[in-house]
């Protein structure tokens, strides 16, 4: 079975007009993904979904009723898998200059979900274009 929900709805559905936070390096777009999986791993998923916001272009109405649907999806792995005990840094990969994917692994206490975040430099510093989570691990191999 394969679960698959994409941040990628957040970009289809955000709001051009405003731009979010930068941040000022690749090892600050670390620090925040870490602060994301540090918060999933203290059953804090609406407050990891708040601390990207910051850092990406999207309407509030827009995010709120994806972080809804997202929120929801995860619960249910909750249920059926097991509390979050952990994450891993599988690792990242950068493309040219101005790309950069950061991977890692949410630990359940039977299952794992692989969360990808894209960050893209812009000429004011990183910003956090998409991420996604998902059930499938053999990308991983």
């Amino acid at each position: 079975m394969r679960i698959f929900i994409s941040g990628l709805l957040f970009i289809l559905l955000a709001n051009v007009s405003a731009f979010g936070a930068t941040l000022k390096s690749e090892g600050a777009a670390e620090a925040l993904s870490e602060e994301v999986m540090l918060a999933l791993q203290n059953d804090d998923i609406s407050g990891a979904f708040e601390k990207m916001k910051l850092y990406m272009d999207i309407s509030d109405n827009n995010f709120e009723a994806s972080t809804a649907k997202s929120i929801a999806r995860h619960n249910e792995f909750k249920q059926r898998f097991g509390k979050t005990i952990g994450y891993e840094f599988i690792g990242g990969k950068m493309v040219g200059t101005s790309l950069l994917r950061l991977q890692y692994l949410e630990k359940k206490d039977n299952y794992a979900l692989r969360w990808s975040f894209y960050y893209f430099k812009t000429s004011k510093g990183w910003r956090l274009n998409t991420f996604s989570w998902e059930g499938d691990i053999k990308s991983f191999f």
